[in-house]
């Protein structure tokens, strides 16, 4: 089956044809080092197929001497490892919140304090979030960018050569079957030798921490969960953003059963919710690994409750970088139907990672005194902004859910990815806007807009703190203090 050179294909579109593909030509029997290889690439395949048109209207990049000033500064602090009882490997991305007038990571900052005993690996993937002169309020013990750096050098200059008939392998499958010519057999082999050199770095730290449990939120962490599995210590990770049968990522089927423990797969994965664990469940792949915990943070809002003005409609338009053009018009046709009906105050929220292009927002509606955008790096944070709203709006975001899971109705745009959330609206749990005068009908009615009761609770289960305590106990073999 060849794929269209033309134009995008839904994350269910690509994982179907991922999973035939694999199915058909046994893709996990390649494996070296003990380790299956095809799921290292899986995600970036399914990428390259789904063509995502994400926003790339500005750099969030670092130079390499600043690249290099953080390597060596993580070998100093390497050379100082010690022990804990868990390890965490979080990212600069996850700093969105403000607790202590220090940036708190979203995932693992309140569980650390809780459990006290932690060792701290932060992924450097955000120039804003990490260079805006506010402290964490976990520190880091050190960043993962001597760890990339050097795996990727050893990669360039030792590959592991026998990789190479892997490769080719592979690179003949992808081109045949996909027409993808993205992969060609020394960039497989340098990819894999990065995973491995990675691996044995991350070996090499574990080793000397010796946890009792590695915790991760992001899928794909595959050399630092190998080098864990190889010491046997369990990996736990927590859900990050929306998860669902048909990511590329893991959407893996009853075919891949037979090599799960040759697979760098989590031991035990945290979810928000019990839709999360139907979802995920789905393919038949995972068993007892999936867990629905909650979400620390979806606790934490839901006992502030909401703080809104009802002199105007607020409406939250959470970005994603995608479909950016297209979202724009939307939007200044909602503004010109709504500019004598309806009192608003339009708020766009940033995307921290990928969406850069300020201007293109502020070109469009920078004059006008009822819009407001707000870079994903700054205050407010997403959760606080839907404290205040009285409508959510995105495309497909993990947001959706979070707005219900406190109580803020949420429509969906009939944008580009908008199928991946098409379960809320034929549920009724959140609306579609059609048009701009379709959402500016949901605002002008938003009173009478509410969340069905238990709706919010099938998505964040509530109690993430004792239920998150309890499955690191399991997996550790031992009670937290």
């Amino acid at each position: 089956m060849k794929v269209s050179a033309s134009g995008y294909s839904s994350e269910q579109a690509v994982s179907g044809l991922l999973q035939r593909l694999e199915e058909k030509h046994d893709l996990l029997q390649y494996e070296f080092d003990g380790w299956c290889v095809w799921p290292m690439l899986r995600w970036s395949v399914g990428r390259a197929i789904q063509r995502a048109p994400l926003d790339q209207g500005g750099a969030d990049s670092f130079s390499k001497r600043e690249l290099l000033g953080l390597a060596v500064s993580d070998l100093a602090h390497l050379a100082r490892l010690r022990r804990a009882r868990y390890v965490v490997k979080t990212y600069s991305s996850y700093h969105t919140e403000v607790s202590e007038a220090r940036k708190k990571d979203i995932f693992f900052d309140d569980l650390l304090l809780r459990i006290g005993d932690w060792y701290k690996i932060e992924v450097i993937n955000s120039r804003a979030l990490f260079g805006d002169g506010m402290r964490n309020l976990i520190p880091r013990d050190v960043s993962s960018t001597a760890i990339a750096l050097i795996a990727d050098k050893l990669a360039r200059r030792l590959p592991e050569k026998r990789l190479g008939e892997i490769a080719t392998l592979l690179n003949r499958c992808l081109v045949q079957e996909l027409g993808l010519t993205a992969f060609p057999p020394e960039f497989i082999v340098r990819f894999l030798s990065g995973f491995q050199w990675s691996k044995r770095l991350y070996r090499a730290i574990l080793a000397r921490v010796r946890p009792q449990a590695l915790m991760l939120a992001e899928v794909g962490d595959y050399p630092v969960m190998a080098a864990a599995k190889e010491l046997g210590i369990p990996v736990v990770e927590f859900q990050h953003g929306i998860a669902h049968r048909h990511y590329p990522a893991n959407s893996w089927t009853t075919y891949a059963l037979p090599y799960k423990r040759r697979m760098a797969v989590p031991d035990r994965v945290l979810l928000f919710g019990p839709h999360w664990e139907r979802e995920m469940a789905a393919n038949g792949f995972w068993g007892d690994e999936l867990r629905s915990v909650g979400s620390l943070r979806v606790d934490a809002y839901r006992q502030m409750g909401l703080h809104r003005n009802d002199d105007v409609c607020t409406l939250l338009v959470t970005l994603q970088g995608m479909d950016t053009a297209r979202l724009i018009d939307f939007f200044t046709d909602f503004v010109r139907l709504a500019e004598d009906r309806l009192s608003y105050r339009l708020v766009f929220k940033m995307h921290p990672v990928y969406q850069h292009s300020h201007h293109l927002f502020e070109a469009a509606f920078g004059a006008n005194s009822r819009v407001e955008l707000v870079s994903g790096a700054s205050l407010p944070s997403t959760f606080e902004l839907l404290r205040q709203s009285h409508l959510h709006v995105s495309i497909f975001s993990a947001c959706h859910y979070e707005a219900l899971a406190l109580g803020v109705p949420t429509v969906v745009l009939p944008l580009m990815g908008c199928e991946n959330v098409e379960h809320l609206t034929a549920s009724g749990d959140a609306l579609l806007a059609r048009t701009p005068a379709e959402l500016l009908d949901f605002a002008l009615g938003w009173r009478e807009c509410q969340v069905p009761s238990g709706v919010g609770e099938e998505y964040f289960a509530v109690g993430a703190m004792p239920n998150m305590i309890a499955e690191l106990e399991r997996v550790g073999h031992g009670a937290i203090a």
